[in-house]
């Protein structure tokens, strides 16, 4: 059977057609086609192993020459008590000798501090153990919403991660490679292993979405490694036939099955991590070619997309209460830079500085000299309870909120007690800002390069569910007419059409 992947920064989902010959996702955690693109594990527990016995050896032979010594400077100190007190003519002095352990009592005494240091370093150790060595240990696996909850209950107990396409185009070493496809392979294959139970058959050819450049600044060498990467997973997560189509012409050949005339349609789909722009010609009677580039006039992308937009709300709503635009007491300003490294969850190089001991040392220290502590020990929690997912799946949410109410409250209990945050749209757009200008320079750019002005602009992606994306495309875009697709599975129809097409 053949399916249509859209393994996406923020959601994943799989399509298959019907009897009918219409695309029909397939539920991946309980009712919902969607997976959020997250993974849950717990460290493993290390065995502190047995104690040494020779080691205990040493240490008992060594604790009772440290006691008959510390038994005899006591008899001198004794003695010489007594002898003061015979000449001062005073009453002599109790004699309460240390008391005396016997060397079975010593050594077991020694064995279970012994324990004690080893499980303290096994758990030591532990906090330094990476995703790929908890997966090959075999601990138990959490995907998608389920994984976000035990992250959320549990938050320094494992390893959560989250969006890995964010990375895949970005200059990795072997190791971060193998992290990845680790991490993807697992992924791909609950995916499948969902999809098939809801198919009833088994799925071995696959059309995967890719966006038109992957997020990194590698250009198309990052692509192709991405690419490469996203190919292993899905062969080692059992797919046996892997082709990739761009997601904005995905999601135009979704569009084209509702359509009666033929159209020029700018697609803008706007995702968790990138942002893509095709120009196509689309309609009825191109409908059934399998070979469709002579219709694609024009595509544009960059790595900037839903993701990045929750960061800079979160930025701008959270960070001013945990301290940002802040003073110090002489005077001096607060780097920013610690704020935006909190929320930055995209950027492994930014997130490992602010999780490391140095920062939280540096904080420390910033609280001390701070001309308001309370806000800058908020991020200190942050940084020590390695809450960064969490805040910026809390701005993730308001977002949504403010997608179908005027204002919305986070709640940041989780940091504080009775820490809460009013946001609103306005301030939702001026967050959005930035993103939404780049996201009309690449539709511009797109359009430009057609050298033809489309009739339509179809938006997609699950960033377009938010009034301010859209208002601002029909602000933009003021001549062009507006359809807004399936936000999340528009791209996933599409990729389940163009599998027909090749597998069918």
């Amino acid at each position: 059977m053949f399916a249509g992947l859209d393994f996406g920064t923020s959601n994943s989902s799989i399509a298959i057609l019907s009897a009918n010959g219409e695309p029909q996702l397939l539920p991946l955690e309980g009712d919902s086609p969607y997976l959020p693109s997250a993974l849950y594990t717990r460290r493993p527990l290390l065995d502190i192993g047995e104690v040494d016995e020779q080691a205990l050896a040493r240490r008992v032979a060594q604790g009772l020459r440290e006691q008959g010594a510390q038994l005899r400077h006591y008899e001198e100190a004794y003695q010489a008590a007594v002898a003061r007190a015979k000449q001062l003519q005073q009453p002599l002095p109790r004699h309460l000798p240390p008391r005396e352990q016997s060397e079975e009592a010593l050594r077991q005494t020694l064995r279970g501090v012994m324990r004690r240091e080893q499980a303290m370093a096994a758990q030591a150790q532990q906090q330094t153990v990476g995703l790929s060595e908890a997966l090959s240990a075999g601990a138990e696996v959490y995907f998608g919403e389920r994984a976000i909850r035990e992250y959320l209950e549990e938050p320094g107990e494992g390893i959560f991660a989250k969006s890995p396409k964010s990375f895949l185009g970005a200059e990795l070493s072997a190791r971060y490679q193998r992290t990845f496809l680790d991490y993807i392979t697992r992924l791909m294959s609950e995916i499948r292993r969902q999809a098939e139970r809801g198919a009833g058959a088994p799925i071995t050819q696959v059309v995967m979405g890719r966006p038109v450049h992957f997020h990194g600044t590698r250009g198309a060498e990052g692509d192709r490694q991405a690419i490469a990467l996203l190919r292993e997973a899905a062969y080692a997560a059992g797919f046996q036939a892997v082709e990739f189509e761009l997601e904005p012409v995905a999601a135009a050949l979704d569009y084209e099955r509702t359509l009666t005339q033929d159209r020029t349609v700018l697609v803008v789909d706007v995702g968790g991590g990138t942002t893509d722009c095709t120009v196509m010609r689309i309609g009825p009677s191109q409908r059934q070619q399998l070979e469709r580039r002579g219709d694609i006039l024009a595509t544009s992308g960059d790595r900037v997309g839903g993701v990045d937009l929750d960061i800079r709300l979160a930025f701008r709503a959270f960070m001013p209460h945990f301290g940002l635009g802040s003073q110090r007491i002489d005077g001096l300003p607060i780097s920013n830079h610690y704020f935006w490294d909190a929320v930055a969850v995209n950027d492994l190089p930014l997130q490992s500085e602010f999780g490391s001991r140095e920062t939280g040392r540096r904080l420390a220290q910033l609280i001390e000299q701070a001309e308001r502590p309370e806000q800058l020990q908020r991020l200190l929690t942050v940084q020590r309870e390695r809450l960064s997912h969490r805040l910026n799946r809390s701005a993730e949410l308001a977002k949504i909120q403010l997608s179908h109410h005027a204002s919305s409250w986070a709640d940041l209990d989780y940091v504080e007690p009775a820490l809460a945050i009013e946001l609103d749209r306005d301030l939702l757009a001026r967050a959005a800002e930035e993103f939404l200008q780049r996201m009309a320079s690449l539709a511009e750019e797109a359009m430009t390069a057609a050298g033809e002005r489309p009739s339509v602009v179809y938006v997609t992606g699950g960033t377009a569910q938010s009034p301010v994306v859209r208002e601002f495309i029909e602000r933009r875009f003021p001549d062009l007419e507006l359809q807004v697709g399936n936000l999340f599975g528009s791209v996933t129809s599409g990729l389940a059409t163009k599998a027909a097409r090749l597998f069918g």
